[in-house]
């Protein structure tokens, strides 16, 4: 690693914080290297050992990076980790804008599923129906961060979903399309670890850890309109709760 000039505007540790992230939106550093040790690189950056781990802090916290105890710190990401609560119903692609990254959907198919009796509990119809189900990978400035299923009750969401047309804000879709005004959701949320099919989809190693936001979505009236479930990789996009008495 080259030596690099630390400008004097800004405190130490955001200087070496905005050159190592550089680096990684250049692909100077790669997805997946490992980082030089800390003292091979506070001597390159020419701070104290203590402003680069506060650096490299920041770039953790952010997502940036992974630091492994006894084995060293790697690039996990390009892109800024996301941070949502999950008092508020927002839909990703307005989350993602809101960052400032451009959302997109890659992968998406549209299929007839024949309904299970734990989906047709959640949306309230009969078993063993025929419904839509789509499936989609949504990316933040083209990388990939979730993979979605979602679908649909027939009572609700009357026309059929094209691939001619690929809704980035399904909420947006339902408004416009449908006349349907999403109000609230019940969600579950919870770790797993990437199959193949997943790794394949996210761009992560099998067995990386995800997290799953399980939900179901109503209208004012209390009417399910749709089921979904997100695969989201964690060093992109993370939740959080605020809690209050």
């Amino acid at each position: 690693m080259e030596q690099f000039e630390i400008e004097k505007n800004l405190p130490l540790s955001s200087n070496v914080y905005n050159k190592i992230l550089e680096l990684i939106k250049n692909e100077s550093f790669k997805l997946g290297e490992k980082l030089s040790s800390e003292k091979e690189m506070s001597k390159k950056f020419r701070v104290s050992r203590s402003v680069l781990r506060e650096a490299l802090q920041r770039l953790e916290v952010d997502g940036y990076i992974v630091r492994k105890h006894g084995v060293g710190t790697f690039v996990s990401s390009n892109v800024p980790k996301l941070s949502s609560g999950l008092e508020k119903l927002n839909s990703m692609t307005e989350l993602i804008k809101k960052q400032g990254l451009e959302p997109g959907t890659i992968n998406m198919i549209i299929r007839k599923i024949q309904v299970t009796n734990i989906i047709a509990e959640h949306l309230q119809i009969q078993e063993n129906i025929k419904v839509s189900q789509l499936e989609r990978v949504r990316t933040a400035d083209k990388q990939p961060f979730a993979f979605d299923i979602l679908t649909f009750s027939p009572k609700v969401v009357k026309q059929e979903f094209k691939l001619d047309y690929v809704p980035e804000s399904i909420f947006n879709y339902l408004k416009k399309k449908e006349d349907i005004q999403l109000e609230y959701s019940r969600c579950n949320f919870f770790p797993t670890s990437a199959n193949s099919d997943l790794a394949q989809k996210l761009k992560v190693d099998e067995g990386t850890a995800l997290q799953v936001l399980e939900q179901i979505y109503y209208t004012s009236q209390n009417v399910p309109v749709f089921y979904g479930k997100s695969h989201i990789r964690p060093n992109v996009l993370n939740f959080h709760l605020t809690r209050r008495m």
